[in-house]
């Protein structure tokens, strides 16, 4: 048996620590003196801390050791432990490039781009259009695949750039939305529905740039339409003159998006 003092020099673990993992029921030393309250500990209590100890250098969370050491019985568990910590270190980082580039895009000058950037609004009247859709919900980023899913389906029949119709009126998580490509003429398959959407009368404008400031567009609309006592109806169109490609990107910059609102006037 060792005393904590002890104890905390042969695992390199404090006193606080030791202290602080037994109220956490993580590192619960197998005596307790009942008069002095004195912390005893054995070889079992050296080999859950030097688990610890090594989880806690590995950047594990205090809840994170605590599922470690309720569910790991020896070296082999905690492998398989390890390998699902390391695909969530790899998605986090895949997480932190992601926001390093959304960064970058309003770092000074591009914010000062952003914040200039003025919109010529047209008022139009958007003829009838034959297209292969698909209704789904879920997050904005989701609609690139279903744009590929429709052009697997009718690439030989498209006359036009793809569109996405939302059908909420305000920003939301998992949004409502029908993603669209024009055809030619409707297409023979199980999976897609195609359908002619009617003609609208509408406010438009093109937005050159990414997809993160878009918002800028939207503003433009919205302001035209209340100074001229326009009502705003749903689906509101996004249509991508100019986009990603089906396998790269490319540069968002160069993005030309014609954002179509349509109006009760």
């Amino acid at each position: 048996m060792y005393r904590i003092g002890e104890f905390s020099k042969i695992t390199n673990l404090s006193i606080k620590a030791l202290r602080y993992y037994d109220k956490e029921e993580i590192l619960i030393p197998s005596k307790r003196d009942k008069e002095s309250s004195y912390r005893y500990y054995d070889e079992v209590n050296f080999k859950t801390a030097q688990q610890v100890k090594l989880l806690r250098d590995l950047e594990f969370t205090i809840t994170e050791i605590k599922d470690v050491i309720s569910i790991c019985e020896d070296d082999f568990d905690l492998s398989w432990i390890l390998e699902e910590k390391k695909k969530q270190i790899k998605k986090n980082i895949h997480n932190q490039k992601t926001l390093l580039n959304k960064i970058d895009t309003f770092i000074t000058p591009k914010l000062k781009e952003i914040n200039t950037m003025e919109y010529k609004i047209e008022f139009k009247v958007i003829p009838p259009i034959t297209v292969a859709p698909i209704r789904h919900k879920g997050q904005y980023n989701d609609c690139g695949q279903y744009i590929k899913k429709l052009y697997k389906f009718g690439n030989k029949e498209v006359i036009g750039s793809p569109f996405n119709c939302y059908f909420d009126g305000e920003y939301k998580e998992i949004a409502d939305i029908e993603t669209c490509i024009p055809i030619k003429q409707r297409i023979n398959n199980q999976e897609i529905s195609c359908k002619e959407l009617p003609a609208v009368k509408a406010i438009t404008t093109l937005h050159k740039g990414s997809y993160e400031s878009l918002n800028q567009a939207y503003k433009s609309l919205f302001k035209y339409a209340h100074e001229n006592n326009l009502e705003c109806l749903l689906p509101y169109r996004e249509v991508y003159i100019k986009g990603p490609g089906m396998v790269f990107s490319g540069n968002p910059e160069k993005f030309i998006t014609e954002i179509i609102i349509p109006v009760n006037s």
